[in-house]
């Protein structure tokens, strides 16, 4: 076997499992009411993240430390060490600070608890629509063509993005360990 090959297959075997898992809670956040749909899909964000970031750190001595850091802290979270790290990319950190706001108007207050992504969304003005879709087109290219079917359901667009950003999540932490125990293997 290769060390090319080797490497492959360390990365497929560190995110295999795990992207399939993440998966599957997701398709199973679709028959959730919309709050229940952003409060946990937002947890799974957190969770992705914070696993990255641990697993590219590479300290056990610091984990504790990485997952009490807040998640969108525009001078001291995690997607601000995303962003230094050079680990997501600025519209996956993007969307990630927009969702976190909306799952901080969701959880902190008791009204919203019967929140509905489709009077939510239609109780935006046109230019917070317009940079909405742009949030969600940034990551994934929804052709304008598409849009209305898109649209037509928001837990699509948004099931979507969560699974782009918790792939990229799971991928790059793969990626971490096994360029980690590649060089374990050759010290």
């Amino acid at each position: 076997m290769t060390a090319n090959q080797e490497f492959v297959d360390l990365v497929y075997n560190e995110v295999g499992s795990e992207l399939k898992q993440h998966g599957d809670f997701l398709i199973k956040l679709l028959e959730e009411d919309d709050w229940s749909f952003v409060i946990k899909s937002h947890a799974l964000i957190e969770a992705s993240v914070t696993n990255l970031l641990i697993r590219r750190i590479g300290e056990p001595e610091m984990t504790k430390f990485v997952k009490r850091m807040p998640l969108s802290d525009s001078e001291s979270g995690k997607v601000v060490l995303l962003k230094d790290l050079g680990l997501l990319d600025s519209g996956l950190r993007s969307f990630i600070r927009w969702y976190s706001e909306l799952r901080n108007k969701l959880v902190h207050n008791l009204e919203h608890i019967d929140f509905q992504l489709e009077s939510h969304f239609a109780s935006l003005d046109p230019n917070q629509k317009k940079s909405w879709k742009k949030k969600v087109n940034d990551i994934i290219e929804i052709p304008e063509t598409l849009e209305k079917i898109f649209y037509s359901n928001w837990k699509i667009p948004l099931t979507l993005c969560l699974n782009k950003i918790i792939g990229e999540c799971s991928f790059k932490g793969g990626r971490c360990e096994a360029i980690r125990k590649i060089q374990n293997m050759r010290d």
